[in-house]
């Protein structure tokens, strides 16, 4: 087709073909300096790689930056396979999922944990400086940071800032782990969301995001000043009219435990007696909706202990692996208190009573795969010659009064004795040759019923014949072993799909006094944990008193390393640390 243009077209189509031109010049003079820009970024990455190699390779130089867990190694393993690539800085600036990283840490304390553990403050004044500054350095130092601090967290989500097994030599639970270094690499070579990966390592138990939930609740109550502070007061009780029934109002109103507007009267009435008994039980004292020097003490309690509580307890959580198994058993130490779940439901629920402060029941796990009825007790080592021996001493009708066989060890084996035949008083810990036995009945200290689980503790749960300590709320008298409110209830539990074995005959043997073993078709998990918060069903949150001191521990080990860590806060690789309960 030929085209026939006006003298007026042929000038419009000279200026287009001008200003074409006129863009084909700006094009390629920004096409130019885009292409200088891009080969001094391309040059500023080589020397960021450069400056990484000599950290990670000169052992005097490569620093924790985190400062709170040591991944000297971990930080090295990363960057060789990545060729000593810088993973946060492209193209000399700092990518995006570096300051959403950055956000989250912010965000962090949501889940008990301090954002200035994960350089929070360093990594901010870097983000601001780097680019400014077009420093080699910073951005090597930056990218360094953020990735010790990526490792860092993404361990204490997943399995916890301390190693149990330094608060709980008896620690036998494998919790989560993943190798964090190839994740990140990964994620961030595929394009991938760093913050997203670690919002997925979050632990997502009810019972953990319960526990989160009342964190933020309590940080509120704290934020507004907390609770009054209770203080002295004589007994106080439903009817009386005293000063102080004010204040207990006052505290229980802001606990959630009354919710009545009556927040200024001096009586105590019907309502304040329901909340102070509401308050009481889930402070697992007794429901007596009095307020005694135990209640009182409990009211005295700073809201910023709670806190602290609450952290701790989900630092317990992070331990424990995401799947504790469809059926498993509970046993709360520091509640006494046994539950039995099934597909996330709890079906069962008993009182225990847990080892003395002195002889304490190990935290463990193991699998419950014999019932015992009518079991003998052999007394272990420890117990008679600590509890028992000093008592025959003191007078030898013990023995007979406990129905125990005395037995001797000697160079033709084991013999039963008389036990007039030994001189008790020349008999200590050294030279002690013999072991006691209980024979069943219901004066057998395991009771009717007992349930063996394999563990190197000699650690077993069984029936008791002191049914009155059930009554007790704080129930630590044993010598370490758990005894159970209702072991029948447990024994038709695990023996419920064994038609040989029903209600009638479990009584009829017992009964009849004779002792029978029968093993466990299919072994239920059992787990020995020790938590001193915890949300129940009905979204009340439960406090109970650390009685082995063991979150003590826990708080004490946290703050040691965080002083250290301020004192200086990039530990040189090399230098052993003293402490080896940061994971």
């Amino acid at each position: 087709m030929i085209a026939i243009l006006s003298r007026q077209g042929v000038t419009k189509t000279n200026m287009n073909i001008k200003k074409k031109n006129f863009f084909l010049i700006i094009l390629s003079f920004f096409l130019f300096f885009s292409d200088s820009f891009q080969s001094a970024a391309s040059e500023t990455s080589i020397d960021i790689s450069v400056r990484i190699k000599d950290i990670v390779n000169d052992n005097t130089t490569l620093q924790c930056y985190s400062g709170f867990l040591c991944n000297a190694q971990h930080l090295r393993k990363l960057y060789e396979s990545n060729n000593y690539q810088p993973l946060w800085i492209k193209n000399g600036k700092v990518s995006d999922n570096a300051v959403n990283f950055l956000k989250f840490i912010d965000k962090i304390s949501d889940e008990g944990l301090n954002p200035q553990h994960y350089n929070h403050n360093l990594i901010t004044e870097l983000i601001k400086t780097a680019e400014k500054n077009n420093s080699i350095d910073e951005f090597a130092f930056l990218d360094m940071s953020l990735s010790s601090s990526f490792l860092s967290l993404s361990s204490h989500l997943i399995s916890g800032r301390i190693n149990p097994r330094v608060i709980y030599g008896s620690w036998t639970l494998k919790s989560s782990e993943t190798d964090a270094g190839p994740l990140l690499l990964d994620t961030i070579t595929s394009g991938g969301n760093v913050t997203e990966v670690l919002r997925g390592m979050i632990h997502k138990d009810p019972h953990y995001l319960s526990l989160k939930s009342y964190l933020k609740k309590y940080r509120e109550i704290a934020k507004n000043n907390g609770w009054e502070k209770f203080g002295e007061s004589p007994r106080l009780e439903k009817g009386m009219n005293h000063k102080k029934v004010e204040t207990l109002r006052q505290i229980l109103y802001t606990t959630g435990d009354f919710t009545s507007a009556n927040l200024l009267s001096p009586v105590f009435d019907n309502d304040l007696e329901k909340a102070l008994i509401k308050f009481q039980t889930r402070h697992g004292l007794s429901p007596d909706g009095q307020v005694g020097q135990q209640t009182a003490t409990a009211l005295n309690m700073p809201v910023e202990a709670r806190i602290k509580q609450i952290e701790l307890n989900m630092e317990s959580w992070r331990w424990l692996p995401r799947e504790l198994g469809e059926k498993y058993l509970i046993i709360n130490i520091a509640n006494f208190e046994l539950e039995l779940f099934e597909k996330g439901n709890k079906i069962m629920q008993m009182k225990t009573v847990v080892g003395k402060p002195y002889r304490m029941t190990p935290v463990f796990s193991s699998e419950i795969n014999q019932i015992v009825l009518n079991p003998h007790w052999h007394v272990p080592r420890s117990i008679a010659v600590n509890d028992i021996l000093p008592d025959i001493k003191n007078n030898l009708n013990t023995i007979s009064k406990k129905r125990l066989k005395v037995y001797a060890r000697n160079k033709n084996g084991v013999s039963e004795i008389n036990p007039n035949e030994a001189d008790w008083s020349q008999i200590n810990k050294r030279n002690f040759n013999y072991y006691f036995v209980q024979p069943p009945g219901d004066f057998n200290a395991l009771g009717r019923i007992k349930f063996n689980l394999p563990n190197e503790f000699d650690v077993y749960l069984h029936g008791t014949s002191q049914k009155n300590l059930f009554l007790k709320n704080k129930r630590d008298f044993s010598s370490g072993c758990v005894r159970l409110e209702d072991p029948l209830a447990l024994a038709l539990y695990l023996l419920k799909d064994d038609a040989r074995w029903s209600k009638e005959k479990i009584e009829k043997i017992i009964q009849q006094g004779n002792t029978a073993s029968i093993n466990i078709a299919h072994s239920l998990p059992a787990h020995f944990l020790y938590w001193t918060a915890w949300v129940d069903e009905k979204d009340n949150i439960h406090f109970r008193e650390d009685i082995y001191n063991r979150e003590e521990l826990m708080e004490k080990i946290l703050q040691d390393y965080i002083k250290r860590d301020k004192k200086n806060m990039a530990l040189n690789l090399g230098i052993k640390r003293e402490v080896n309960a940061i994971k």
